[in-house]
């Protein structure tokens, strides 16, 4: 009996801790985030492995109510993919910047800690990529995006992407997050043979709110 009424007093104090709002936030936050991706590039080729990257940039939440915000920033996020074979090994290495456009909800269980969860698009650009064949011993290497300086090489891949991102996580002493997310790729990479190929990266991030 005892221990059925210390449970009941601990529910009833989780249930008041809900209830209570933390201190409001300021308008506008800022942020850094570090993270690790892991990626693929869809029907790239059979056999294919996901590859792993990092992520790092700065965030800023425009609080519209205590619970409501917008979630934007600036990334640089490494994707890419790897393919082996019989003998040969193919890996294509990627940097975007990245532009999340999220529309997120938190609820705080107090000051301590809180919850939250984000949906919406980003639009990103690739600002470097390579293709690394490697063949019994034969290596190759090119420009996944072509080359910069030279108008004639246009590439094998659009460097304009965007997509639709989900990524949910939680909040400590309303600084520190964590939050795992996807993000699908919605551009098609090339307008040649294998035209439905798209990035998608699973993202663990940790991210620090001034």
């Amino acid at each position: 009996m005892k221990k059925m009424k210390s449970l009941l007093l601990v529910a009833l104090l989780l249930v008041g801790a809900g209830n209570v709002n933390a201190q409001s936030r300021e308008k506008i936050r800022f942020g850094g985030e570090v993270g690790m991706t892991v990626n693929t590039i869809k029907d790239f080729e059979k056999g294919q492995d996901r590859k792993m990257g990092f992520d790092a940039g700065f965030r800023m939440d425009v609080n519209f109510t205590d619970n409501i915000y917008l979630g934007t920033g600036l990334q640089y996020m490494m994707k890419g993919v790897k393919v082996s074979g019989r003998g040969w090994d193919e890996k294509v290495t990627t940097g975007y910047l990245q532009i999340p456009i999220h529309i997120g909800y938190r609820y705080d269980f107090n000051e301590t800690i809180g919850i939250f969860g984000e949906f919406g698009p980003f639009l990103a650009v690739g600002v470097n990529g390579k293709t690394k064949y490697d063949e019994d011993g034969f290596s190759e290497d090119a420009d996944f995006f072509g080359d910069p300086d030279d108008p004639n090489d246009e590439g094998w891949a659009k460097r304009f992407d965007m997509g639709l991102g989900l990524h949910v996580g939680c909040e400590i002493i309303q600084h520190w997050q964590v939050a795992l997310g996807y993000d699908w790729g919605l551009i098609k990479m090339n307008d040649g043979p294998g035209d439905k190929l798209r990035n998608g990266s699973l993202r663990l991030g940790l991210t620090y709110m001034f």
